[in-house]
C-alpha cells in the first residue's frame, strides 16, 4: 500500500495533498488564498479520483483562504468530509484598517461553508476517522481549551491544528502554524523521525528564543521541508531557524529561497519547489523535490542557509531520489 504527499508549491503559504497510488483516493490539508488551482492541479497529477478529506488547520489566509475553491472546483470528486477548525468563529487578528477587510472575507468563507452542510466537522484533537485509501491521519491538535486559547489572546496559531499522516509505517507531520506550547503538549505522540512540514513556515514558535531548537530536538525529524515564499515581508525563514537546523534538522528544504539566501540575481524564488515524498516503500520515505536541478539551485542562491549551516551538507539524503543523493 503506497501513497505520494506533496507539499504544494503555493509561495508564501501552505497547501499539502496526499493520493493514494492505487485507488485515487485523496486527502488535502490547507490551500493558501488565490492558489487554489495548484492544489487541484497537483491532485490531477498524483491520479486522484475522489477527495475524502479536506483539514483546515485554522483561519490564516495563507493557509485557509483557498480550501473551498479547491472543494467547489473539483465539484462532485469531494466525496468526504470537511473539517473545519472552531477558530473560524473569530475574525483574523489584523491591525488597523485591514481589520475590517479581514473580517468581511472571513465571513464570507463561512457563508460559502455552509454549502457543505451535513459534510462539515470540527477540526479537532482525535479528529481523522476517514482513511483516504491506504492513507490515514489524525489531528492531534487543537484542544477546546486551545481554541479558548486562541479567542481569548486573538492569535489564531495558538488554535493551529497538527495533522500526522501515515502510510504504512511511514509518517509526515503537518505543522500549520502550530505554536511550541502545543508541540510540548503533542511531541509523545509523533514518532522520531518523521517527515515534519514545519510549522509557521519557519517563524516565530512562541514567545522562548530557542524554541526552534527546543521542537527539532523533542521531534528529531529525518526531513524538514519549509513551505515559504520568496517574497514574504515576515523574515521566514527566520535567522533563528536557520541557526537551529544546523546539525539538528535531517534533510532540509524549502519549497522557495528565503530572501536571507539569495545574493546576486538568484533563481526566482523556487528552491525545492514542490516536495514530493512517495510513502510506503520498503525503504522509507522518498523525497522528490519538483526542481530537478536542486543542487545546481541552491549553488546559484550564493547564501544559501541550509549549506552555510549545514544542515544539508552532512546529512543522509532520505530516501533515494533527493536532491542530494547523487
Amino acid at each position: 500500500m503506497t501513497a505520494t504527499l506533496s507539499c504544494v508549491d503555493v509561495g508564501h503559504g501552505d497547501c499539502t495533498v496526499a493520493v493514494d497510488d492505487d485507488g485515487g483516493d485523496a486527502l488535502l490539508i490547507d490551500c493558501r488564498e488565490g492558489k487554489h488551482r495548484l492544489a487541484v492541479e497537483e491532485l490531477k497529477r498524483l491520479g486522484f479520483t475522489q477527495l475524502r478529506s479536506a483539514i483546515v488547520t485554522h483561519t490564516h489566509f495563507d493557509h485557509f483562504g483557498g480550501v473551498l475553491d479547491v472543494l467547489e472546483e473539483i465539484g462532485d470528486q469531494f466525496t468526504g468530509t470537511l473539517y473545519f477548525n472552531q477558530d473560524s468563529f473569530m475574525s483574523v487578528p489584523v491591525a488597523g484598517e485591514e481589520r475590517g477587510i479581514a473580517g468581511r472575507k472571513l465571513r464570507a468563507l463561512l457563508l460559502r461553508a455552509r454549502e457543505f452542510v451535513g459534510r462539515v466537522e470540527r477540526a479537532e484533537t482525535g479528529a481523522g476517522p476517514e482513511a483516504c485509501g491506504s492513507i490515514n491521519w489524525q489531528l492531534l491538535a487543537p484542544t477546546y481549551g486551545e481554541v479558548i486559547s486562541a479567542l481569548t489572546q486573538a492569535d489564531a496559531n495558538l488554535a493551529s491544528g497538527i495533522v500526522v499522516v501515515r502510510v504504512e509505517s511511514d509518517v509526515v507531520v503537518i505543522g500549520g502554524d502550530a505554536q511550541m506550547v502545543t508541540w510540548k503538549r503533542v511531541a509523545s505522540q509523533i514518532p522520531k523521525g518523521s517527515v515534519v512540514r514545519w510549522p509557521h513556515h519557519g517563524g516565530n514558535l512562541g514567545s522562548a528564543a530557542d524554541d526552534q531548537i527546543r521542537l527539532l530536538e523533542i521531534l528529531e525529524p529525518s526531513a524538514v521541508i519549509v513551505s515559504v515564499g520568496a517574497t514574504n515581508t515576515h523574515g521566514h525563514p527566520s535567522d533563528e531557524f536557520f541557526a537551529a537546523a544546523g546539525g539538528r534538522a535531517g534533510w532540509l528544504l524549502c519549497t522557495q529561497a528565503t530572501p536571507t539566501c539569495v545574493s546576486g540575481a538568484g533563481t526566482g524564488g523556487v528552491c525545492a519547489g514542490t516536495v514530493r515524498i512517495e510513502l510506503g516503500k520498503s525503504e522509507g520515505p522518498v523525497l522528490n523535490p519538483d526542481t530537478p536541478d536542486h543542487v545546481a539551485v541552491i549553488a546559484a542562491l550564493g547564501n544559501a542557509q541550509c549549506l552555510k549551516r549545514n544542515a544539508l551538507a552532512g546529512a543522509e539524503p532520505v530516501g533515494r531520489k533527493g536532491p542530494h543523493s547523487e
